[in-house]
């Protein structure tokens, strides 16, 4: 799910969709997976959803995702 996310936002192997990548990402995250959730936590804060947001942030920090510095 999280790689089907991230090809639909990239649009690697299809035509790039960020509804679908979104969708795909938000499932993954649901699923368990800490990238996702990390990934969807971000979205969900640049979307202004800040309490939803940090539900998913904290569950990919507690799960050892970190943020990487560029």
């Amino acid at each position: 799910m999280y790689n089907l996310a991230l090809c639909y936002r990239k649009g690697e192997g299809l035509v790039g969709d960020t509804q679908n990548a979104k969708k795909w990402m938000k499932r993954a995250a649901l699923a368990g997976h800490q990238k996702a959730q990390f990934e969807h936590g971000l979205t969900l804060f640049a979307e202004n959803e800040g309490g939803l947001a940090l539900v998913f942030l904290e569950l990919a920090t507690r799960a050892g995702e970190q943020l990487q510095s560029i």
